[in-house]
């Protein structure tokens, strides 16, 4: 299991898997056509691509890195992501 914790005052997220850390550096990709089946290739900070990860949709809906990665895909915009907890 991951479990995201965003800390808005300064930015980061964090994703925790069993009892390490690791910080999302960037989203550097997505791959599917909506909400049900969309994913994000997440850069880990401190690891090589080679590394990254792919994520559901619901679990990078909160980070920080999300929103500097949909300012940059505005077709992204056309599907309406739900945003926040939940």
């Amino acid at each position: 299991i991951i479990l995201f914790q965003v800390f808005p005052y300064k930015e980061i997220a964090i994703a925790s898997v069993d009892d390490d850390e690791y910080e999302v550096e960037t989203i550097v990709s997505h791959r599917g056509k909506s909400v049900r089946d969309l994913t994000f290739r997440v850069r880990w900070v401190g690891y090589p691509p080679s590394q990254d990860s792919w994520l559901r949709f619901r679990d990078v809906k909160e980070l920080a890195a999300l929103d500097a990665y949909i300012a940059t895909h505005p077709s992204l915009g056309k599907l309406k992501l739900p945003r926040g907890k939940g």
